[in-house]
């Protein structure tokens, strides 16, 4: 049997938070005119960083990655079975969509309009993801939100968090004043905010830690996991438009076609500039256990082969223990959900067992 008065809390997440070595918050950089063999330097540097979670007493020992931050977190009990890095700040180029629809969904409904200015248009530049969208027209808020999560289009983020923003009262600043608020209600402690798309800006970083909790929280929402498992999405014509825009699925962990197809997968969101690399929030479900996986400042393709790997390791070295079926340390009456209450541990590790071995 289990004695939880060995690791004295019940909260598994912040045991593991307390035993990392918390990195400083130094954000990596790709500097201006890098060559390849620039990168590649980079890339050997970022791999020969220690994993944190390998310093753990008798915990399991994680796979090297590419990533210069990494994470798999228990999506339910916020237990962290693998860290690099957590709390190294990065930017995170467009996984920050993930936060926007969190915003959106908390504050509209999914028939909502969606109203397209000019400023939701004006600012993009050439090379930025966008559909093609243009000022006056309208979307629902349901096809914004595929439109955003699927194509990345960064356009439509932004006329997403100006509506969402107006039906708050206020506008566009108004939204990311949310986004920053939920942020921190989440516990995220290393993130600002500046935009709702993720485009580049000194003011805008997150943590690879923050991003698994706001992962972790927009996977709660079925409008999130409907819309982020599908591969393709027909937006009909609008307004001011004719025709119908078909946005595809970026992440191709849900392409059963593609090499990095992953069967666990449930959804997640991509991204990349010049200044993050390659950023990768994944959600996966083996049918036991719902984690997330994040990969910060990661190089290409490394992010799915990292991703893979770390979930992997997950997956393999970790499994629920309902409380219920373990005595209780003393002075523990009852858990919050008698019947559901659970750590996430790795099987048959010695500084788990009672004192009894039993």
């Amino acid at each position: 049997m289990i004695n939880i008065k060995r690791y004295g809390s019940l909260c598994l997440s912040a045991i593991l938070a307390a035993a990392f070595i918390l990195t400083p918050a130094v954000k990596a950089f790709a500097e201006e005119g890098d060559t390849a063999a620039d990168r590649e330097i980079q890339r050997q540097t970022c791999y020969a960083e220690p994993t944190d979670s390998n310093e753990l007493t008798n915990w399991p020992q994680g796979p090297a990655v590419y990533a210069d931050s990494a994470i798999v977190m228990d999506m339910n009990s916020g237990a962290i079975l693998y860290g690099k890095q957590i709390d190294k700040q990065h930017y995170p180029a467009s996984i920050t969509k993930l936060l926007t629809t969190l915003v959106a969904l908390d504050h509209a409904k999914l028939t909502d309009k969606v109203e397209f200015s000019q400023d939701s248009i004006s600012f993009l530049q050439y090379g930025d993801a966008h559909i093609g969208m243009r000022a006056g027209e309208e979307l629902t808020l349901e096809d914004s939100l595929y439109a955003v999560l699927l194509a990345s289009a960064n356009e439509v983020s932004y006329a997403v968090a100006e509506s969402v923003g107006k039906e708050m009262g206020g506008d566009y600043n108004t939204f990311i004043e949310a986004m920053n608020e939920e942020s921190k209600a989440l516990g995220c402690t290393g993130s600002h905010w500046t935009n709702a798309n993720g485009l580049h800006d000194e003011q805008h970083y997150t943590t690879a830690r923050d991003m698994a909790l706001i992962g972790a929280a927009v996977y709660q929402k079925e409008a999130f996991r409907t819309i982020a498992q599908s591969l393709t999405h027909q937006i009909p014509p609008t307004n001011l438009v004719n025709e119908v825009r078909t946005v595809n699925q970026k992440h191709k962990m849900l392409w059963p076609q593609n090499a990095n197809y992953y069967d666990y997968c449930k959804g997640g969101k991509t991204g990349y500039t010049d200044q993050a690399r390659t950023t990768l929030v994944t959600m996966a479900d083996n049918g036991e256990l719902q984690l997330v996986a994040v990969v910060l400042y990661d190089f290409g393709v490394d992010a799915y082969t990292d991703t893979r790997a770390i979930f992997d390791y997950g997956f393999n070295n970790f499994s629920k223990v309902m409380l219920k079926d373990q005595e209780k340390a003393d002075g523990v009456r009852s858990y919050k959900d008698e019947e559901n209450a659970y750590v996430v541990l790795p099987p048959q590790r010695e500084v788990f067992r009672s004192e009894s071995g039993s």
